[in-house]
Order: C-alpha cells, then sequence, then structure tokens
C-alpha cells in the first residue's frame, strides 16, 4: 500500500496516521482472536485444576471476557507479564510464571509478518525491515468485569492484582512514550509502532489517545493532562502507525461489559537498532537479504523463551540505560553477544559482570547528577 502524499505529510506532522480498512478482518485478523481464546482456555484449565476446581463447570460456556479476568485473577494480575516478558526490563518487571507453559503464539508472530503490514511500512522504511519483539497486547475489560477478575485473586490467591505494570495492559494506559523502553542510544533511530485492533475500538472501550506532534520533542516531561489530546475511534480491520517517540495513552472503558483488544508492533528498518535488547529481534522483510528474514514461529519462540529463561534466572543485568556512554557500552556488548539468531540459544552468564559494571558506573554518574 503506498500512502498518500498527503497522508505521508500528516504523518511527519502530527506523528501518527489512521490507516482505513487494511486488514480483512477474518482473513487476517480472525486467526489471531482465536488463537488468544484458545490459549487462555488452555491456561484457565491448567490454573482451575490447581487453585480453584469448582470454577470448571461451564466454564467454556462462559463469554470470553469473562474466561480473560477469571484467567487474570487466578494468576494474580499477571497474565500479561508471563505474556510478555520482553516488556519488562528492569529486574522487579521480569516474572515468568514457572506454573504456566512457555508462550507460544504462532498466528501472532504471522500477523506481525503480514504482507499488508509490512506493505505500509515499507513507506517508512522501503523493503528492508526488522520487528522487535517488543510485542504489545491490551485486553481493556470495562470495570465491572475487571471487579469480578479483582474477586477471583482475593479468593482463590494472596489478594488483589498489585503489578503495577503489569495492569497498564489491562486498565487505563497513562501517558507515556514507546521510546522509553529502549536503550539510550537507539531512540534516535526510527521505530514505527503498528497499532492494531482485533476489535472495534471506541472512546468508551478505551480507545488510543495521541498528543499531535509530540514526536518531535526528544526530551518529554510528561504531564498529567493534555488539553489537545485526540482520541482515535477505528473499526476492526483498520491500523494506526505512529513514531514511538510519540506521547500517547488510552481514555478509560466506561462501558458496562464491552471490551478492547489490540496488538502492537514496533518496527525499524533493518541495520538499526530497536534498542530492546535481551530478546531477540526478527527481520521480516529484505530485499538485499531475503535469507536473513525468519520466517518460522517456532524457531523464533524457541529464541524467545531461551532469552526469557536465562533472564529469568539472571536477573541482576538490566538491558537499559539513560546515560549515553553506558547505554553504548550496553550495545556493543549485545552486538557482540548476539550475531546470529541462533546465539539466542547460547547465552551464558559470562557477561554479567559487565553489565553490573556499565548498571554501577550508570548509577554513580546519576547519584551526582
Amino acid at each position: 500500500m503506498k500512502l498518500a502524499k498527503e497522508q505521508s505529510d500528516e504523518f511527519d506532522e502530527q506523528g501518527f496516521l489512521l490507516i482505513k480498512g487494511v486488514f480483512d478482518p477474518m482473513e487476517d485478523l480472525a486467526p489471531c482472536r482465536q488463537e488468544f481464546s484458545d490459549i487462555f482456555d488452555s491456561y484457565a484449565h491448567l490454573l482451575m485444576n490447581k487453585w480453584a476446581p469448582d470454577l470448571t463447570e461451564g466454564f467454556a460456556d462462559r463469554p470470553f471476557i469473562e474466561r480473560f479476568v477469571i484467567l487474570l485473577g487466578l494468576t494474580e494480575g499477571d497474565l500479561f507479564v508471563h505474556f510478555e516478558p520482553q516488556l519488562h526490563f528492569r529486574p522487579d518487571r521480569l516474572c515468568k510464571l514457572s506454573y504456566l507453559p512457555d508462550v507460544f503464539l504462532p498466528e501472532l508472530f504471522c500477523l506481525s509478518k503480514n504482507t499488508k503490514l509490512l506493505d505500509v511500512l515499507e513507506n517508512f522504511f522501503g523493503p528492508e525491515i526488522t520487528a522487535s519483539s517488543n510485542t504489545h497486547i491490551n485486553l481493556k475489560p470495562a470495570q465491572q468485569s475487571l471487579e469480578l477478575g479483582s474477586d477471583i485473586s482475593c479468593k482463590y490467591r494472596k489478594g488483589k492484582f498489585s503489578n503495577q505494570y503489569s495492569a497498564l495492559n489491562f486498565t487505563k494506559t497513562r501517558w507515556h512514550t514507546d521510546s522509553i523502553t529502549r536503550n539510550a542510544d537507539s531512540r534516535t533511530n526510527r521505530m514505527i509502532v503498528a497499532w492494531t485492533p482485533l476489535t472495534d475500538v471506541f472512546k468508551e472501550s478505551s480507545c488510543l489517545l495521541v498528543v499531535p506532534g509530540s514526536h518531535k520533542d526528544m526530551n518529554h516531561q510528561f504531564k498529567d493532562d493534555y488539553p489537545n489530546a485526540l482520541p482515535i475511534e477505528c473499526s476492526l480491520g483498520d491500523l494506526v502507525v505512529f513514531d514511538a517517540n510519540l506521547v500517547h495513552a488510552s481514555t478509560v472503558n466506561t462501558t458496562d461489559s464491552d471490551y478492547r483488544l489490540t496488538v502492537n508492533f514496533r518496527y525499524v528498518r533493518r541495520g538499526t537498532m530497536t534498542g530492546h535488547y535481551g530478546t531477540p529481534d526478527y527481520v521480516v522483510r529484505s530485499k538485499s537479504a531475503p535469507d536473513q528474514v525468519l520466517s518460522d514461529p517456532h524457531l523464533y519462540y524457541q529464541y524467545l523463551n531461551a532469552a526469557v529463561d536465562f533472564f529469568h534466572k539472571h536477573p541482576t543485568t538490566r538491558i537499559r540505560s539513560g546515560r549515553p556512554e553506558q547505554a553504548k557500552k550496553i550495545s556493543k556488548a549485545w552486538q557482540e553477544k548476539i550475531r546470529c539468531y541462533d546465539d539466542w540459544l547460547n547465552l551464558k552468564p559470562d557477561r554479567l559482570s559487565l553489565f553490573k559494571k556499565i548498571r554501577q558506573e550508570a548509577k554513580s554518574l546519576f547519584d551526582r547528577a
């Protein structure tokens, strides 16, 4: 899909673009929705056998969102931490749930490589595109549904949801940019976020809020409110692309029982750094090096889960740094450590001392500032 000049100009000026009807809802998106439903049911079966066998009867007949919040309750709100360990770079955020199987979502992986999506991204990167494994899943239930999940957590587990980072996936998302998760020296590399609804999205059901033009500021001081913020409502099949440096948030889901389900993927030009060290980036399109394209979801999740296992066992490694010189050292260390996909299967703690030293240097500079 070639963007019109007006669309390209709008993106450059505003930092985001809503593109209508990119995907076929049934052909492109339904398999991913069904995959979420299936894995939620599988996980719920394991969790109910472990903690809540009395919930088993009639569970399969419950609406999708009820099944989800029951699962959320039985994981004490930490379901998304298990689904997205690659988002949680700090040791206090890394929380692989040992009582659940490793994540395997082949349809989600295939959606990140969807031809229609990559054709849109070519407008920004040309035919050389790399995806970050920093894929974000947002499922925003109504408050009434969340209360059911909280009640389940209190009754069958330790108490109410406590992980504030995981909660961002299923409650209101505060003002932020997606660049803040990147290593500091990579943030000037253009990164495009592909915000992909798997349901219709309305203001009342927790839509995306953006601050037009905010992507031009590289030193954000986030506010509590942005009077010029725009809500973006969209239909199933639409796509929102935005600059990773764009300030954005979400509205609150004020419906009685509706929910919003979206996934978003992050991309850079092949050969530039995503800044998401610790989990594998993967080439999704390359005209000059087609052999570098990773097409097998089984291999991708093998690499991803090997990385997650490594950092779950060695949580002292901090991936991100706000200090430029330390950030460059981290980038160099990772480039030496990971030269090909299979290197993710051979991670060893021999370089952990280097990361500790870099982190201590950054902390010392911060303390003196």
